[in-house]
C-alpha cells in the first residue's frame, strides 16, 4: 500500500512579509483547499535588531484556535544565521504539519510594531490534497 493518499497534489510555497506598517494585524498564510491542506513547516527570518514573537493561529468558521508563538531571534535568516523553525518550536515530535480543513484559516502576525526599516518574512511550505 502506498503512502500517496498523505502527499500534498499541489505544493506550494508561501512568503507572507510583515513590515512596521502592518502593525500587529493578522495576515492570512494559508486557507485549506476543498480537499483539506497541509502546511509542512514555517520558516521565519527577522531583519531587525530585537527579537520579535510571532503569532499562528487557524481559524475554521467562528471558532478560533491559537496554535502558539514562537521568537525570532534579530538576523535569523540573514548572513549565515538560520531561520527559525515554527515547526520545530511548535508541533509534537514526528508531527507531519498543520493539517487544515476546507475553508479553514491559518494566519499569523508579528505581537509588537516594528521599526520602519524592519521585517518579519515567513515562508510556509506545505500544499492541497
Amino acid at each position: 500500500m502506498s503512502l500517496a493518499q498523505f502527499d500534498e497534489r499541489n505544493p506550494s510555497t508561501i512568503v507572507v512579509v510583515f513590515a512596521a506598517a502592518d502593525t500587529t494585524t493578522f495576515k492570512n498564510v494559508k486557507t485549506g483547499a476543498t480537499a483539506g491542506s497541509r502546511v509542512d513547516d514555517i520558516l521565519l527570518s527577522n531583519s531587525g535588531v530585537a527579537a520579535r514573537n510571532v503569532e499562528l493561529r487557524i481559524t475554521y468558521g467562528a471558532t478560533l484556535g491559537i496554535i502558539g508563538s514562537v521568537t525570532v531571534p534579530p538576523g535569523a535568516g540573514y548572513a549565515g544565521v538560520p531561520a527559525v523553525s515554527a515547526g520545530a518550536t511548535l508541533l509534537p515530535t514526528l508531527h507531519a504539519g498543520w493539517l487544515l480543513a476546507s475553508l479553514s484559516i491559518l494566519a499569523a502576525h508579528v505581537t509588537v510594531t516594528m521599526g520602519a526599516a524592519e521585517e518579519v518574512h515567513l515562508t510556509a511550505f506545505g500544499g492541497d490534497f
